[in-house]
């Protein structure tokens, strides 16, 4: 399990060197054991946040009553006081862990989040983006184009798909919103005047 620290009255407190610190910190609150973990993960610990939204979902702490959207808050803080940053996609607290890009999986999510999310991103103070790039699909051009409500027909949501992504794999990266809407252009696309037009 990597290097170990012990407390006075027998409190685990593994180290991440093989990437489980979390595992064995569950399985020792399973036994009933006393343990200590360090938000983010700090100093290469099991990370407290992980361990305790991994309670959250599999039903050992109440959900009605728990609540953990001051998360964002939080990671500002942790940030801030230790001078480090936290990983885009971080489990729970990275800033992108509810960005969505491919196509297959924006449709998915779109139709049934529980099938790719194990807790809603209002869980923990967040809010699930879709983005733009390579392997982005229709789906994913119709649904951003409606949540800036914008109209455009088949033939320019085709081409925007194409835009999208070649500019995706040019830049390997996703495109943000402003290069999107940059994209669009004056005369290119209207803006709805009407936000119950159905886009579908």
């Amino acid at each position: 399990f990597g290097e170990a620290k012990e407390a006075v009255g027998r409190i685990l407190f593994p180290f991440d060197d093989l990437g489980f610190a979390g595992a064995v910190v569950l399985r020792e609150l399973e036994a009933e054991g006393a343990v200590r973990t360090a938000f983010g993960g700090l100093h290469n610990t099991a990370a407290t946040e992980e361990v305790l939204l991994t309670l959250y979902v599999t039903g050992r702490l109440p959900q009605k009553t728990t609540d953990f959207s001051i998360m964002p808050q939080l990671s500002t803080l942790w940030q801030k006081l230790t001078g480090k940053k936290i990983p885009a996609h971080k489990p729970v607290i990275g800033s992108e862990i509810f960005a969505v890009e491919s196509g297959i999986h924006v449709d998915g999510i779109l139709k049934n989040p529980e099938l790719y999310e194990p807790f809603t991103p209002e869980v923990v103070g967040m809010k699930r983006k879709i983005v733009l790039g390579s392997h982005s699909g229709h789906v994913s051009i119709r649904e951003k184009l409606k949540e800036y409500e914008i109209y455009c027909n088949e033939g320019m949501i085709d081409g925007l798909l194409t835009y999208v992504q070649t500019e995706g794999r040019r830049l390997k990266r996703h495109l943000t919103d402003e290069e999107f809407l940059t994209a669009l252009g004056e005369g290119y696309a209207k803006r709805s005047s009407d936000s119950r037009y159905n886009f579908a």
